[in-house]
């Protein structure tokens, strides 16, 4: 007869699983898929989600990226943001898409985890589970009448009570195929890379991809601050691994079908701590025995602190009078501030905290949209975002003035946008009118000058948002649209004229449609964000801001190149 309490104790004593409570709480999930409809045209999109599920809504899509996919093969990963955890599994998609091409259908399950409980206990949870999955939970579903295209409706959160017992066993098989698959020396020198902060880290030796219960338990006996937010890749199908590209997604990568890339040159080895504990940790692993570990503290090295840490990139925040620079800087701090999913920090910089201080009352308790730049003032805005996982440092900042003086170009923003290493540039889709092709090209031109850079593009990236996106969501589809092939969305929305003189100016650009207002989708339809009031003011309602960060992180990607 199992002893509750003896079960207990086994699991607890590992330190991922620090702070176990003896009575353990239910877990709920939320399902999606990610895929292509049978025979299909679309890229990769949701093809269907219970109702509460982040993807659609979200780049969840873009965090799941595992490279070139040029292998069909299943595998099964552990994504960690924040509280926010996916188990999933990657399997072949049943038919090929329109060009005959074969490809890696994506069955997500999703769970917000309470701030107390230990993120090991839901992969011990939900790896399992997620290794039994299959297209039928979509397939022969009911369409929603709502798409044009397919899009199928889940059932709402799937829950489970855990089961100490059941929990223990799986703990046993997992560490039995660990001591089957790994040397001491190898896993060791495994754990000392994640205590001294690299990511995409991988094996010094190709292993046969592991089980389900196998890959939670590599979490076990790591500290549970490290433990809670590793994000693990069980099989890599792509035969030339990006280990820069990886890096940002993904933290311990067990193979690929490709060779693998060893540890960058420039980046900070473990230490002769790190790798001591390391060995203890694959000893403990080994012999299924946790009592090693307690051995005083465990340091947790992160590329933050680190010797090696770049200096911050700069991001300069740019355009034409009215396309909402202020109400988009001010929307990303203050839902970064409240955000514990997002894999960005947002702090105050040097300058501006009133303001956006100011923004808060006005767009939160009074439900307004901030005035325009009053002519000849200024506004001089600056935020520091750091990476939750990599460390990465950005410094974003704007200086906006009124649309009647950007004829001047003045010093200041000048100077600002040439030491930018990528710029953001807003764009209002309801306005294509001379004067906003004569702020852009008149800006530009004088950039390009400034820079020495005669008859010849500028190299940096700039991401060009096309801004109150909300405004041109009439539809669930559009929505969806909106997110899944943002540029094609965008690109509709932008003067022709405005566009070519992009493409002649700036070697890359990419486009984005950005809304800080937000949408709000209720029952299988869009409700406005924006009313106005009996005075014809517009005013603001609750929506879902969507693709603030998306600009950023492409841009740090493109600075990185």
């Amino acid at each position: 007869m199992a002893d509750p309490a003896s079960d207990h104790e086994s699991l607890s004593a590992w330190p991922a699983l620090a702070g176990l409570p003896r009575a353990l709480p239910g877990l709920r999930w939320e399902r999606g898929v990610l895929g292509k409809e049978p025979g299909g045209q679309a890229d990769f999109q949701w093809i269907a989600a219970s109702p509460g599920f982040s993807g659609p809504t979200s780049d969840l899509a873009r965090q799941l990226w595992l490279g070139a996919e040029d292998v069909v093969r299943a595998t099964l990963l552990w994504r960690s943001s924040a509280t926010l955890h996916q188990a999933v599994r990657c399997y072949p998609g049943r038919a090929p898409d329109a060009h005959g091409r074969p490809f890696l259908e994506k069955q997500v399950l999703e769970w917000e985890r309470p701030a107390d409980l230990p993120a090991a206990l839901g992969a011990l949870i939900l790896l399992p589970l997620a290794a039994g999955v299959d297209d039928a939970v979509w397939q022969g579903g009911e369409r929603d009448p709502f798409a044009d295209r397919l899009f199928v409706t889940l059932e709402a959160a799937a829950s489970a009570a855990p089961d100490p017992a059941t929990l223990v066993r799986t703990l046993g098989a997992g560490l039995a195929e660990l001591s089957r698959r790994f040397t001491e020396d190898d896993l060791g020198a495994l754990y000392a890379r994640l205590l001294a902060g690299q990511r995409a880290v991988f094996p010094s030796q190709a292993i046969d991809p592991l089980g389900p219960a196998a890959l939670a338990a590599l979490l076990l006996p790591l500290p549970r601050e490290l433990a809670d937010r590793l994000s693990l890749v069980g099989w890599l199908p792509c035969t030339v691994p990006e280990a820069l590209r990886l890096g940002r997604h993904w933290d311990l990568i067990l193979g690929s079908d490709g060779s693998l890339p060893p540890p960058p040159a420039d980046l900070a080895g473990p230490d002769d701590e790190a790798q001591a504990r390391g060995r203890i940790m694959a000893q403990a692993i080994l012999r299924g025995d946790p009592r090693g570990l307690h051995q005083g503290p465990v340091s947790v090295r992160s590329t933050a602190a680190g010797e090696s840490a770049r200096a911050p990139t700069r991001l300069t925040l740019w355009g034409p009078s009215g396309s909402g620079k202020t109400v988009f800087l001010g929307q990303l701090y203050w839902q970064l501030s409240g955000s514990q999913r997002e894999d960005w920090v947002i702090y105050p910089g040097e300058t501006g905290l009133d303001f956006l201080e100011l923004m808060r009352d006005t767009m939160y308790s009074r439900n307004a949209f901030p005035p325009g730049t009053t002519l000849g003032t200024s506004l001089n805005i600056v935020c520091h975002l750091v990476h939750r996982h990599t460390g990465e440092r950005v410094t974003l900042a704007l200086e906006d003035r009124a649309g009647a003086d950007y004829e001047g170009l003045h010093a200041e923003v000048q100077e600002r946008l040439l030491a930018a290493h990528g710029i953001i540039l807003l764009l209002d889709p309801k306005r294509q009118d001379d004067r906003v092709f004569n702020e852009v090209s008149h800006t530009f031109e004088r950039l390009l000058l400034a820079a020495g850079r005669v008859a010849a593009q500028d190299p940096r990236p700039v991401a060009v948002c096309v801004t109150k996106a909300d405004e041109l969501i009439e539809t669930p589809d559009d929505y969806r649209l909106a997110l899944s092939e943002p540029a094609g969305f965008a690109a509709a929305h932008v003067d022709q004229r405005l566009l070519n003189y992009l493409e002649t100016r700036f070697a890359r650009f990419a486009l984005f449609p950005v809304s800080a207002a937000g949408v709000r989708l209720q029952f299988g339809a869009i409700e406005p964000v924006v009313f106005y009031d009996e005075r014809l003011r517009p005013r603001i309602n609750c929506g879902q801001p969507f693709n603030l960060l998306a600009p950023i992180d492409w841009l740090i990607r493109q600075v990185g190149r």
